[in-house]
């Protein structure tokens, strides 16, 4: 490459470009981004439904390379679990998902705008808090300030039934983590995936 008028020359290139001060980095990783894209439509808030947000905060999160094998735990995948679960059971209708931001990182918050028959409230209370109660009794050692938190919601639209059900079923089936580690260097993670983001639009 060119730097003014003098070109530089080599066989190997050096990348000090890392984020510990003192250290020097002796490889670097690549990475793919994959976007997956579900058109929805919009449907009127469903009559006899209430509706609730759940709120998933304060995870460690990090970068989706260096802290992927510490065994973090994603807010995307657990908001998503809590939801498809709901819908096996209780007919959950999903109106907003909001998870992540940064491509390369863990994501620490997430948050969903869901509805249950007004019926089922009561059961899906006791479901909630039996579910919150095994994810703090997981995240225990792993996230010590973890949060999931539930509040009534005003009533609001929905997406279409085919859709929450394609998009739920892949959010919870999609890989979170290590996949592969290096053989020639023990410890090194080889191949790793992470879901960073679930953004609806508008």
């Amino acid at each position: 490459f060119e730097l003014g008028e003098e070109m530089l020359t080599g066989k190997y290139l050096i990348n000090l470009d890392s984020e510990d001060e003192g250290e020097i980095f002796i490889g670097c990783a690549g990475g793919i981004d994959t976007i997956a894209t579900f058109r929805y439509t919009m449907e009127e808030a469903p009559k006899n439904y209430s509706f609730f947000r759940v709120d998933v905060s304060d995870l460690q999160g990090g970068h989706s390379g260096d802290d992927i094998d510490k065994g973090r735990v994603n807010s995307n995948k657990t908001v998503a679990r809590l939801l498809w679960d709901g819908m096996q059971s209780f007919e959950l209708k999903l109106s907003y998902f909001n998870g992540g931001n940064l491509r390369n990182a863990i994501p620490r918050e997430a948050y969903a705008v869901f509805a249950v028959p007004s019926g089922s409230k009561a059961g899906f209370e006791a479901f909630y808090k039996e579910f919150a109660g095994e994810l703090a009794a997981e995240a225990k050692f792993r996230e010590p300030n973890f949060k999931i938190g539930i509040e009534e919601a005003p009533a609001a639209s929905v997406i279409d039934a085919a859709t929450q059900r394609n998009l739920l079923y892949a959010l919870v089936g999609l890989s979170n983590g290590v996949i592969e580690m290096s053989l020639a260097m023990p410890g090194l993670v080889e191949t790793s995936t992470n879901l960073a983001s679930v953004k609806f639009e508008g």
